[in-house]
């Protein structure tokens, strides 16, 4: 089967080593290129396409501001951001809003081809520039984590805050008062140093407190 791809990036220079590259491959076969999120959106909705190479920064609509409009509108469409962005944030901003793979611009020939490919067989792939700031990044929040050190009642409120429940409904959950909830939400936002829900929403993701089966981090 032949993988479509589509080429969303403003530099000619880097289309033309990505064509280069991709090209004589025999299954592959680049379908159409874009060189800013408006004229991306608008060739899409009428292209069949596989996988995407995006960059992130694009003009008129970057490519950060169009990838959660790409996952709502084209579920199956498969993502590799291919960006000068190399920081764990950048990195991480991108996975989470639907990115597949990511890729920087210093990735060689083969980190190309091999994201694409993992990328349409539904896996990821990601090039040892991104695997390092990954690692590190995590590493960063771990120690971040530690040196907060909440407890199992405050990691448990603080997923379900970031699951949008008020604190009467995180009350009913825990067989405990609203007020209780409440002071609990005051001490979360002291001790991790945030101003609203947004900073604490914030600090769930990257700690992995957002998941389903909160009951289990009143044993970790």
């Amino acid at each position: 089967m032949t993988i479509k791809v589509f080429i969303a990036d403003d530099h000619d220079t880097v289309t033309d080593g990505l064509l280069a590259i991709l090209r004589p491959l025999a299954d592959i076969d680049v379908v159409g290129r874009a060189r800013d999120g408006e004229e991306l959106m608008r060739m899409l909705a009428c292209k069949p396409v596989d996988v995407l190479l995006l960059d992130l920064s694009m003009p008129v609509r970057d490519g950060i501001a169009v990838l959660p409009e790409l996952r709502a509108a084209r579920p199956a469409l498969r993502i590799v951001v291919l960006s000068s962005k190399r920081t764990y944030q950048d990195i991480d901003e991108a996975t989470r809003a639907g990115a597949d793979c990511y890729l920087t611009k210093d990735a060689g020939k083969q980190d190309i081809i091999a994201a694409i490919r993992a990328a349409h067989a539904g896996g990821t792939y990601h090039n040892a520039t991104v695997r390092d700031a990954l690692a590190a990044g995590r590493q960063g929040a771990w120690k971040r984590t530690a040196a907060v050190s909440l407890t199992p009642r405050e990691r448990v409120i603080t997923c379900l805050i970031a699951q949008e429940l008020t604190s009467r409904e995180i009350g009913e959950k825990l067989s405990i008062s609203y007020l209780t909830v409440e002071r609990h939400r005051r001490n979360l936002f002291s001790k991790l140093e945030v101003k609203n829900v947004v900073g604490l929403v914030k600090f769930a993701l990257r700690n992995g407190l957002v998941r389903d089966d909160w009951e289990a981090l009143l044993e970790e």
